[in-house]
Protein backbone atom coordinates (compact mmCIF):
# COMPACT_ATOMS: atom_id res chain seq x y z
CA UNK A 1 0.00 0.00 0.00
CA UNK A 2 1.46 3.41 -1.21
CA UNK A 3 2.88 5.46 1.84
CA UNK A 4 0.26 8.42 1.34
CA UNK A 5 -2.48 6.10 2.34
CA UNK A 6 -2.67 4.72 5.76
CA UNK A 7 -5.74 2.20 5.94
CA UNK A 8 -4.40 1.04 9.16
CA UNK A 9 -5.28 4.21 11.03
CA UNK A 10 -8.30 4.91 12.86
CA UNK A 11 -11.32 4.71 11.30
CA UNK A 12 -11.78 7.69 8.74
CA UNK A 13 -15.33 8.18 9.26
CA UNK A 14 -18.74 6.39 11.44
CA UNK A 15 -20.16 7.05 7.80
CA UNK A 16 -20.13 3.31 6.06
CA UNK A 17 -20.50 5.38 2.79
CA UNK A 18 -17.66 7.37 3.52
CA UNK A 19 -15.54 4.38 4.79
CA UNK A 20 -15.86 2.77 1.13
CA UNK A 21 -15.15 6.33 -0.43
CA UNK A 22 -12.10 6.44 0.79
CA UNK A 23 -10.60 2.44 0.88
CA UNK A 24 -12.01 2.49 -2.92
CA UNK A 25 -9.76 5.66 -3.64
CA UNK A 26 -6.22 4.02 -1.92
CA UNK A 27 -7.22 0.40 -4.34
CA UNK A 28 -7.47 2.30 -7.31
CA UNK A 29 -4.21 4.40 -6.25
CA UNK A 30 -2.40 0.95 -5.52
CA UNK A 31 -3.43 0.33 -8.90
CA UNK A 32 -2.62 2.79 -10.97
CA UNK A 33 -5.70 4.25 -11.49
CA UNK A 34 -4.96 7.38 -10.35
CA UNK A 35 -8.12 9.53 -11.65
CA UNK A 36 -10.10 6.52 -10.34
CA UNK A 37 -8.39 7.79 -6.84
CA UNK A 38 -9.09 11.09 -7.13
CA UNK A 39 -12.99 11.12 -8.08
CA UNK A 40 -13.23 8.87 -4.61
CA UNK A 41 -11.85 11.28 -2.88
CA UNK A 42 -13.95 14.24 -4.22
CA UNK A 43 -16.71 11.83 -3.12
CA UNK A 44 -15.25 11.43 0.78
CA UNK A 45 -14.56 15.45 0.63
CA UNK A 46 -17.98 16.08 0.03
CA UNK A 47 -19.01 14.20 2.63
CA UNK A 48 -16.43 15.50 5.14
CA UNK A 49 -14.87 18.38 3.53
CA UNK A 50 -12.06 18.80 6.70
CA UNK A 51 -11.57 15.29 6.04
CA UNK A 52 -7.24 15.79 6.99
CA UNK A 53 -6.36 12.40 5.23
CA UNK A 54 -8.30 12.98 1.84
CA UNK A 55 -6.94 16.54 1.86
CA UNK A 56 -3.58 15.29 2.01
CA UNK A 57 -3.92 12.03 -0.37
CA UNK A 58 -5.79 14.22 -2.93
CA UNK A 59 -3.00 16.91 -3.12
CA UNK A 60 -0.05 14.39 -3.05
CA UNK A 61 -1.51 12.36 -6.18
CA UNK A 62 -2.38 15.73 -7.93
CA UNK A 63 1.20 16.31 -7.74
CA UNK A 64 2.16 12.89 -8.27
CA UNK A 65 0.05 12.95 -11.77
CA UNK A 66 1.49 16.27 -12.58
CA UNK A 67 5.20 15.51 -11.71
CA UNK A 68 5.16 12.46 -14.05
CA UNK A 69 3.05 14.21 -16.92
CA UNK A 70 5.65 16.80 -16.86
CA UNK A 71 8.16 14.15 -17.17
CA UNK A 72 6.43 12.07 -19.62
CA UNK A 73 6.57 15.44 -21.84
CA UNK A 74 9.71 16.22 -21.85
CA UNK A 75 11.23 12.87 -22.12
CA UNK A 76 8.79 12.79 -25.77
CA UNK A 77 10.79 15.93 -26.54
CA UNK A 78 13.87 14.73 -26.08
CA UNK A 79 13.26 11.46 -28.47
CA UNK A 80 12.51 14.15 -30.83
CA UNK A 81 15.09 16.47 -31.02
CA UNK A 82 18.83 15.94 -32.78
CA UNK A 83 20.63 18.49 -30.67
CA UNK A 84 22.49 16.04 -27.99
CA UNK A 85 22.93 19.05 -25.88
CA UNK A 86 19.26 19.46 -25.76
CA UNK A 87 18.07 16.75 -25.63
CA UNK A 88 20.33 15.57 -22.56
CA UNK A 89 19.03 18.28 -21.08
CA UNK A 90 15.48 17.55 -21.57
CA UNK A 91 15.92 13.49 -20.45
CA UNK A 92 17.75 15.12 -17.24
CA UNK A 93 15.14 17.69 -16.27
CA UNK A 94 12.45 14.68 -16.71
CA UNK A 95 14.60 12.59 -14.33
CA UNK A 96 13.97 15.36 -12.02
CA UNK A 97 10.76 15.66 -11.76
CA UNK A 98 10.56 11.92 -11.50
CA UNK A 99 12.26 11.92 -8.47
CA UNK A 100 9.67 14.97 -7.34
CA UNK A 101 7.20 12.56 -7.67
CA UNK A 102 8.80 9.88 -5.82
CA UNK A 103 9.29 12.03 -3.08
CA UNK A 104 6.13 12.01 -2.53
CA UNK A 105 5.93 7.79 -2.44
CA UNK A 106 9.16 5.75 -3.39
CA UNK A 107 7.12 2.82 -4.89
CA UNK A 108 4.95 4.98 -7.33
CA UNK A 109 5.47 2.57 -10.81
CA UNK A 110 4.24 5.02 -13.19
CA UNK A 111 7.05 7.50 -11.52
CA UNK A 112 9.62 4.28 -11.47
CA UNK A 113 8.64 3.26 -15.02
CA UNK A 114 9.36 6.71 -16.50
CA UNK A 115 13.07 7.35 -14.15
CA UNK A 116 14.24 3.95 -15.63
CA UNK A 117 13.35 4.39 -18.96
CA UNK A 118 14.64 8.36 -18.79
CA UNK A 119 17.87 6.34 -17.10
CA UNK A 120 18.25 3.84 -20.28
CA UNK A 121 18.11 6.90 -22.63
CA UNK A 122 20.97 8.46 -20.83
CA UNK A 123 22.87 5.34 -21.37
CA UNK A 124 23.17 4.80 -17.30
CA UNK A 125 22.08 0.98 -17.76
CA UNK A 126 23.38 -0.33 -14.26
CA UNK A 127 20.95 3.02 -12.69
CA UNK A 128 18.20 1.54 -14.85
CA UNK A 129 18.52 -1.90 -13.88
CA UNK A 130 18.52 -1.12 -10.24
CA UNK A 131 15.40 1.07 -10.57
CA UNK A 132 13.45 -2.11 -12.05
CA UNK A 133 14.57 -4.21 -9.28
CA UNK A 134 13.48 -1.76 -7.04
CA UNK A 135 10.25 -1.79 -8.74
CA UNK A 136 10.41 -5.79 -9.28
CA UNK A 137 10.96 -5.48 -5.27
CA UNK A 138 8.05 -3.68 -3.80
CA UNK A 139 5.25 -3.39 -6.29
CA UNK A 140 2.63 -5.71 -7.49
CA UNK A 141 1.97 -3.35 -10.27
CA UNK A 142 5.76 -4.54 -11.53
CA UNK A 143 5.56 -7.88 -11.14
CA UNK A 144 2.49 -8.49 -13.05
CA UNK A 145 3.45 -6.21 -16.12
CA UNK A 146 5.25 -8.07 -18.95
CA UNK A 147 6.58 -4.94 -20.18
CA UNK A 148 9.05 -4.37 -17.49
CA UNK A 149 10.36 -7.72 -17.65
CA UNK A 150 11.16 -7.42 -21.57
CA UNK A 151 12.75 -3.61 -20.84
CA UNK A 152 14.66 -5.47 -18.09
CA UNK A 153 16.03 -8.08 -20.67
CA UNK A 154 17.05 -5.52 -23.36
CA UNK A 155 19.34 -3.51 -20.33
CA UNK A 156 20.39 -7.03 -19.55
CA UNK A 157 21.64 -7.95 -22.99
CA UNK A 158 23.15 -4.36 -22.90
CA UNK A 159 25.31 -5.02 -19.75
CA UNK A 160 26.06 -8.81 -21.42
CA UNK A 161 24.16 -10.50 -18.71
CA UNK A 162 22.49 -12.41 -21.86
CA UNK A 163 21.20 -15.95 -19.87
CA UNK A 164 19.63 -13.22 -17.85
CA UNK A 165 17.72 -11.30 -20.29
CA UNK A 166 16.57 -14.57 -21.70
CA UNK A 167 15.08 -15.82 -18.41
CA UNK A 168 13.68 -11.96 -18.04
CA UNK A 169 12.20 -11.92 -21.81
CA UNK A 170 10.68 -15.59 -20.76
CA UNK A 171 8.89 -14.22 -17.60
CA UNK A 172 7.39 -11.25 -20.10
CA UNK A 173 6.16 -14.02 -22.09
CA UNK A 174 4.34 -15.94 -19.20
CA UNK A 175 2.90 -12.69 -18.21
CA UNK A 176 1.53 -11.40 -21.33
CA UNK A 177 -1.95 -11.68 -22.17
CA UNK A 178 -2.34 -13.25 -25.73
CA UNK A 179 -5.20 -10.65 -25.81
CA UNK A 180 -3.41 -7.06 -25.07
CA UNK A 181 -1.35 -7.38 -28.37
CA UNK A 182 1.15 -5.00 -27.38
CA UNK A 183 2.62 -6.46 -24.98
CA UNK A 184 2.69 -10.43 -26.51
CA UNK A 185 4.34 -8.36 -29.53
CA UNK A 186 6.80 -6.87 -26.79
CA UNK A 187 7.67 -10.24 -24.85
CA UNK A 188 8.09 -11.90 -28.79
CA UNK A 189 10.97 -9.29 -29.49
CA UNK A 190 12.23 -9.44 -25.96
CA UNK A 191 12.87 -13.39 -26.08
CA UNK A 192 14.08 -13.26 -30.19
CA UNK A 193 16.93 -10.59 -28.77
CA UNK A 194 18.24 -12.45 -25.87
CA UNK A 195 18.20 -16.10 -28.02
CA UNK A 196 20.42 -14.12 -30.84
CA UNK A 197 22.57 -12.74 -28.15
CA UNK A 198 22.99 -16.14 -26.63
CA UNK A 199 23.61 -17.26 -30.22
CA UNK A 200 20.99 -19.68 -29.88
CA UNK A 201 20.10 -19.32 -33.64
CA UNK A 202 17.59 -22.03 -34.56
CA UNK A 203 15.75 -21.38 -31.01
CA UNK A 204 15.26 -17.70 -31.73
CA UNK A 205 13.70 -18.85 -35.39
CA UNK A 206 11.28 -21.00 -34.07
CA UNK A 207 10.20 -18.36 -31.74
CA UNK A 208 10.13 -15.55 -34.52
CA UNK A 209 8.39 -18.06 -36.71
CA UNK A 210 5.58 -18.65 -34.09
CA UNK A 211 5.96 -14.40 -33.51
CA UNK A 212 5.08 -13.65 -37.34
CA UNK A 213 1.96 -16.29 -37.45
CA UNK A 214 0.09 -13.67 -34.69
CA UNK A 215 1.71 -10.55 -36.15
CA UNK A 216 2.42 -10.85 -39.99
CA UNK A 217 2.33 -7.43 -40.56
CA UNK A 218 5.15 -6.26 -38.00
CA UNK A 219 7.75 -4.89 -39.59
CA UNK A 220 10.45 -5.20 -37.19
CA UNK A 221 9.77 -9.15 -36.60
CA UNK A 222 9.94 -9.89 -40.43
CA UNK A 223 13.45 -7.78 -40.32
CA UNK A 224 14.32 -9.84 -37.17
CA UNK A 225 13.72 -13.19 -38.94
CA UNK A 226 15.38 -12.15 -42.03
CA UNK A 227 18.55 -11.28 -40.18
CA UNK A 228 18.76 -14.69 -38.10
CA UNK A 229 18.08 -16.12 -41.40
CA UNK A 230 21.21 -14.47 -42.67
CA UNK A 231 23.30 -15.15 -39.43
CA UNK A 232 22.13 -18.88 -39.41
CA UNK A 233 23.90 -18.80 -43.53
CA UNK A 234 26.87 -17.61 -42.65
CA UNK A 235 26.97 -19.75 -39.71
CA UNK A 236 26.53 -22.84 -41.82
CA UNK A 237 29.36 -21.55 -44.00
CA UNK A 238 31.59 -21.24 -41.51
CA UNK A 239 31.17 -24.76 -40.38
CA UNK A 240 31.28 -26.08 -43.55
CA UNK A 241 34.95 -23.90 -44.47
CA UNK A 242 36.03 -25.92 -40.58
CA UNK A 243 34.50 -28.93 -42.21
CA UNK A 244 36.55 -28.66 -45.63
CA UNK A 245 39.89 -27.39 -43.68
CA UNK A 246 39.55 -30.51 -41.17
CA UNK A 247 39.31 -32.79 -44.20
CA UNK A 248 42.50 -31.46 -46.02
CA UNK A 249 44.77 -31.20 -43.03
CA UNK A 250 43.52 -35.11 -42.14
CA UNK A 251 44.59 -35.69 -46.22
CA UNK A 252 47.82 -33.45 -45.23
CA UNK A 253 48.23 -35.78 -42.31
CA UNK A 254 47.82 -39.18 -43.87
CA UNK A 255 50.47 -37.82 -46.80
CA UNK A 256 53.17 -37.16 -44.55
CA UNK A 257 52.62 -40.37 -42.76
CA UNK A 258 53.14 -41.84 -46.16
CA UNK A 259 56.01 -40.59 -46.44
CA UNK A 260 57.44 -41.51 -42.72
CA UNK A 261 57.11 -44.66 -43.98
CA UNK A 262 58.69 -44.61 -47.15
CA UNK A 263 61.52 -43.36 -45.89
CA UNK A 264 62.09 -45.53 -42.75
CA UNK A 265 61.92 -48.34 -45.44
CA UNK A 266 64.01 -46.78 -47.43
CA UNK A 267 66.59 -46.02 -44.31
CA UNK A 268 66.44 -49.78 -43.42
CA UNK A 269 67.02 -51.68 -46.37
CA UNK A 270 69.36 -49.67 -48.16
CA UNK A 271 71.89 -48.47 -45.38
CA UNK A 272 71.72 -50.94 -42.48
CA UNK A 273 70.28 -47.70 -40.22
CA UNK A 274 67.65 -49.52 -37.85
CA UNK A 275 63.81 -48.72 -38.16
CA UNK A 276 64.60 -46.19 -34.85
CA UNK A 277 67.03 -44.71 -36.84
CA UNK A 278 64.65 -44.09 -39.34
CA UNK A 279 62.24 -42.99 -37.36
CA UNK A 280 64.39 -40.39 -36.24
CA UNK A 281 65.25 -38.99 -39.33
CA UNK A 282 62.09 -38.27 -40.30
CA UNK A 283 61.40 -36.48 -37.26
CA UNK A 284 64.21 -33.62 -37.77
CA UNK A 285 63.23 -33.13 -41.07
Amino acid sequence: MPLIFTKSSAPVSAETKLQVFFDQAAEDYEQGKYDDALYCLTKVLALQPTHAEALENQGAITSIILFTEKAAELYSNACTENEPAIWEELFRSALLYCEQALKIDPLNYTALRRKYATLYQLAQHSDALLTIEAALNDTKLAQNDPIIYADQASILNLLNRHQDAYESAMQSFALADKHEEDRSLVAYKAIIRALKKVNDLEHALVWSREALMHYPEDRKLTDQRAELLSLLHRSAETNQRVRTAGSELQGSAAALSSVGITARAEAGGGAGVSADAGVGATLRL
